[in-house]
């Protein structure tokens, strides 16, 4: 079952949650309960990046632009941080490829590659 978006999502937020959750879901990345908040806070981070991104684009006042160039960098960062735990960057889906080229169970390899950046490594 595909969990909903809180309620107090932006919009881009929620709009990133209809698009990959239910991918998470199908694809049994995503725990239903122990996920959850980092997956709220990945939504979070990807709204808020959109939208300080696009209201970059609109204002004419530098020092405002500054600003907002600001927040999206640190929500872009944060949200490819919590992006890569579940697999959403194209270096942590191939990482999770390979494991399951070698004929691991996917949900194992997933868990190790979890593990494995737990660990720093």
């Amino acid at each position: 079952m595909t969990p909903r978006a809180p309620r107090w999502l932006s919009p881009e937020g929620r709009q990133f949650w209809r698009l990959v959750v239910p991918e998470l879901v199908r694809l049994g990345v995503l725990h239903p309960v122990l996920d959850l908040p980092l997956l709220e806070v990945t939504a979070q981070s990807y709204g808020v990046w959109r939208r300080a991104a696009a209201e970059q684009l609109a204002t004419d006042d530098p020092a405002v632009r500054e600003q907002l160039q600001q927040i999206a960098h640190m929500h872009a960062e944060g949200w490819l941080r919590c992006a890569a735990e579940f697999g959403l960057t194209p270096r942590s889906r191939e990482q999770l490829r390979r494991a399951m080229d070698q004929g691991q169970d996917p949900s194992r390899a997933f868990l190790e590659l979890l593990q494995r950046k737990a660990r720093g490594a």
